[in-house]
This record gives structure tokens, C-alpha cells and sequence, in this order.
């Protein structure tokens, strides 16, 4: 394949590219899956399991999706055709099967979000265990952070010298 611009692959690499910038949104998902306890003073321990099992389906499912899509580039496939031969068929259909679990990921997400806001157990003040600043405080914070100024004794990485605050 010295030249593809006018192969499948094309397709799937914009794609890919596309989701890819997803990725903008799963940084800030990520994000507010860490910092809720501290906002919604909730964290829905339950959900743990759930958010891994929706790791889990967005992964497999992306993979499946537009790893098929390279493959059938690489093999030869033109794109911009509005009928494809036979051969072809059953690789679509694994593409297709692969944006399902993509989608179904996705969907257990939210539901993971919207459960954990809504019925979620109330978060201690650490429930992470972390030593970073940041959680040595409130959850949620008091008015201006911290009730009197804290002192630092310790890195925010330092868990084998020290225990946190809380």
C-alpha cells in the first residue's frame, strides 16, 4: 500500500481522528468522575463497577470499529462508493456491530453519572486517600478552602511517608 488517499483506511483515519477529539471529552468525564465528591459531596460507590465496565465497552467497542475500518483500507477497499462488493460485507458488519458497543459504553456512562448524582453515598472528606492539598479540606469545601491556614509537611506523592489528614 505505497498510496491510499483514495482507500477505506482514509475513512477510518478521519474517523478515528474525529473520536480522537472525543477525547476532549472523555479528559473532562475522567475529571468530574474524580472531583464530584468533592462538588456533589456524593460519590456512588457502587458505580465504580459500572465505570469500569464502560472503560471497558468504549474501548473494545472503538478498537472494533476502526480497526476494521484500517484493515479493510489496507486490504484495498476504495472508499466513495455507494455499493460494495461482497467481500467486503462482513467487515462492515464488525464495524457496525464495534460502533454499537461504542455507543453502549457510552450510555452506561451517563447512566453511571446520573445514578451516582442521584443516589449516591455521601463522600467522606478524603475518599480517595490522597495527600494532595487540594483534599485536606471539606467535602464540599468551606468558604475560602480551609478553616484555618494548613500546614505542609509532606509532598502531594509522598503515600509512603506519610498518612492524609482525614
Amino acid at each position: 500500500m505505497k498510496h491510499s488517499p483514495d482507500k477505506y483506511a482514509t475513512v477510518a483515519f478521519r474517523f478515528c481522528l474525529a473520536l480522537l477529539a472525543a477525547a476532549a471529552v472523555a479528559a473532562p468525564a475522567a475529571a468530574a468522575d474524580v472531583w464530584r465528591p468533592d462538588v456533589h459531596a456524593a460519590r456512588g460507590y457502587a458505580a465504580q463497577r459500572l465505570g469500569q465496565v464502560s472503560f471497558a465497552l468504549i474501548f473494545i467497542g472503538f478498537n472494533v470499529t476502526f480497526f476494521t475500518q484500517f484493515f479493510m483500507g489496507s486490504q484495498g477497499m476504495p472508499r466513495r462508493y455507494f455499493n460494495y462488493l461482497p467481500q467486503w460485507q462482513i467487515y462492515h458488519q464488525i464495524s457496525t456491530v464495534g460502533s454499537w458497543i461504542l455507543g453502549v459504553g457510552f450510555l452506561v456512562y451517563l447512566w453511571m453519572l446520573i445514578d451516582s448524582l442521584r443516589r449516591g453515598e455521601k463522600a467522606p472528606d478524603n475518599p480517595w486517600q490522597s495527600l494532595a492539598l487540594e483534599w485536606q479540606t471539606h467535602s464540599p469545601p468551606v468558604l475560602e478552602n480551609f478553616a484555618k491556614t494548613p500546614v505542609v509537611t509532606h509532598g502531594p506523592y509522598d503515600y509512603h511517608l506519610a498518612k492524609p489528614a482525614n
